[in-house]
């Protein structure tokens, strides 16, 4: 059985480029349906990542988060990793493929992918040019204090 499996490396268009490399598994093939039982300590807490399925249980404990791991339990870590981009390092997939244990089955992967939204910033709305951005994703930024001063109450505009 083979299955896909998305590496970055840092480099090309928007700082990173997907290289896919294709491999041979003789790891177990699991469906949604299965990865999705595994949701709770005493179940098992399993996750998918890229086609792969992982059992993080012993993890949680471990997981510098907290149990806010937990939200992804019986699920795919991409939304939560895209929100919390701290994971976006060599080190936590490095972790992570310690807890590999099989692989999705082609249609969940398809199925799972159709589902997973790209960037849950991407219906910011447009924001003061005079703000002084901190962050763009999550958008973090100040008004300068020229314009907070110019009325009593901030203009909802600025306010953010």
């Amino acid at each position: 059985h083979e299955d896909a499996l998305h590496l970055f490396e840092k480099g090309g268009r928007g700082g990173k480029t997907e290289l896919r490399v294709t491999q041979t598994s003789n790891l177990p093939v699991y469906t949604l349906e299965e990865v999705t039982k595994h949701c709770s300590l005493e179940s098992g807490v399993w996750v998918t990542y890229k086609g792969g399925v992982y059992d993080i249980t012993e993890f949680v404990a471990m997981h510098p988060g907290g149990d806010k791991i937990l939200l992804a339990a019986g699920g795919a870590l991409e939304p939560y990793w895209a929100l919390y981009a701290v994971h976006q390092q060599d080190h936590v997939l490095e972790i992570l493929s310690e807890y590999k244990i099989g692989v999705l089955d082609t249609e969940s992967c398809q199925k799972q992918e159709s589902t997973i939204p790209l960037d849950p910033y991407s219906a910011e709305p447009t924001r003061h040019a005079a703000l002084q951005i901190n962050s763009l994703k999550p958008f973090n930024a100040e008004p300068p204090a020229s314009i907070i001063s110019d009325n009593y109450i901030t203009p909802s505009v600025i306010f953010f």
